[in-house]
């Protein structure tokens, strides 16, 4: 029976620590393109509802502007969600990498 080094095991945690970050990253990502599929549904609808009252209706003006913006604002979550899981990806390949070197 080979007896793993401290080293070895410390290798190991650290690819279960990097998988762990990126099951998170990935579930943050898939929750915010979620939240930009109803963003612009949403927006879609507004800005469709504005243009019937060609401008007339404040109300129907703002909502549009408030829906653009929210699905502005869910398309850049989303961007930062999607590079947190390249991020990962690439730190689950380093620890796996120093996981080879150590055991």
């Amino acid at each position: 029976m080979t007896t793993e080094t401290q080293g070895c095991k410390d290798a190991k945690t650290a690819v279960t620590a990097a998988e762990g970050i990126l099951a998170t990253a990935v579930a943050a990502a898939v929750v915010t393109t979620a939240a930009v599929t109803t963003a612009t549904g949403i927006e879609v609808a507004a800005v469709a509802a504005a243009a019937l009252e060609a401008g007339l209706n404040p109300v129907a003006d703002a909502a549009a502007a408030a829906a653009t913006a929210e699905l502005a604002t869910a398309t850049a979550a989303s961007g930062v969600a999607n590079a947190a899981v390249v991020a990962a990806t690439a730190g689950v390949a380093t620890a796996k990498t120093a996981e080879s070197a150590a055991c």
